[in-house]
């Protein structure tokens, strides 16, 4: 068990874990939603495989456009949600940057890989 994300045009994105109720939104006027991953890879092992991730919680997020930067910080499970007036972003999780184009009543949804561990 984990956590699920639910998306639909024109409403908050919402991460649902098994305790949360779910919850209908609606964006802001003039915003589309934006779902990030934050995870760090993890591969390798000689006595059992270790591929998959591991959520990286808590890390800072910041999306910028123009002169504006917005900040917020990801969930335990490596999630953030949020409603950003359409335009162009960049996304940047430790020193690594992404670019987003938010549209009006859309959400899109993104994976940010922070490391990786090998393990053995």
């Amino acid at each position: 068990s984990g956590s699920s994300v639910y998306l639909k045009d024109g409403y908050l994105p919402v991460i649902k874990t098994e305790n949360v109720a779910l919850r209908e939104d609606k964006l802001p006027p003039g915003t589309g939603g934006l779902v990030i991953l934050c995870y760090i890879q993890t591969a390798g092992g000689k006595l059992q495989s270790h591929n998959g991730y591991v959520p990286l919680a808590d890390a800072a997020i910041e999306a910028r456009t123009g002169d504006r930067t917005m900040t917020t910080k990801s969930d335990g499970a490596g999630y953030a949600v949020l409603a950003l007036a359409a335009g162009q972003y960049d996304i940047q999780v430790r020193g690594l940057t992404r670019k987003a184009l938010i549209e009006k009543g859309k959400t899109i949804f993104m994976t940010i890989r922070a490391g990786k561990r090998m393990v053995d």
